[in-house]
């Protein structure tokens, strides 16, 4: 059988924080016969990182570069797009999601750094890295794709420098 693709632009956008960065995007997109596979959205320290993935047909593509150009250029923000072709198969759900969420008052880049690898090599692809920060405590949400169900007990038996560890399977 035929290795089937879907044409798509991977979009990036950074800028000074502002409103209506989202949906302006959205509207630039408007026009064009294209669909969303994903979009995410965060602020550090006044700082927007808005990043979309659509699948569109090729052809439309250099329309679509201008348009977001001229979006880009009136709001003073940063672009960058990548167009290409991804196998349909890295665009379908995975079969296992799993949150692993991390805390501590003093969290350490050494634990964050353990808790990463051990995820990696078990096959996992981490997909959203979530802080949440609070007068007490760091909080990072870290989910997960894996292929089939993962052994999470080599996880659970890291030592994490004092961080306390909770994994959810979705």
């Amino acid at each position: 059988m035929e290795n089937q693709s879907t044409y798509t632009g991977l979009i990036l956008i950074s800028g000074a924080e502002a409103s209506g960065i989202a949906s302006e995007l959205n509207e630039t997109l408007a026009p064009f016969s294209i669909s969303i596979l994903d979009i995410s959205q965060m602020t550090i320290r006044g700082r927007v990182i808005l990043t979309a993935l659509i699948s569109l047909n090729k052809d439309h593509s250099v329309a679509i570069e201008e348009d977001l150009l001229a979006f880009a250029q009136t709001r003073d923000l940063d672009l960058a797009i990548d167009f290409s072709a991804v196998a349909n198969s890295s665009l379908a759900a995975k079969a296992h999601v799993v949150d692993f969420i991390i805390s501590s008052s003093h969290l350490l880049p050494g634990a964050l750094s353990t808790l990463l690898v051990a995820i990696e090599s078990m096959d996992g692809a981490i997909t959203n890295i979530h802080p949440e920060l609070t007068s007490d405590d760091t909080t990072i949400t870290i989910s997960a794709i894996f292929n089939a169900v993962p052994d999470l007990s080599v996880i659970q038996s890291l030592e994490l420098s004092g961080s306390k560890l909770d994994i959810r399977s979705r």
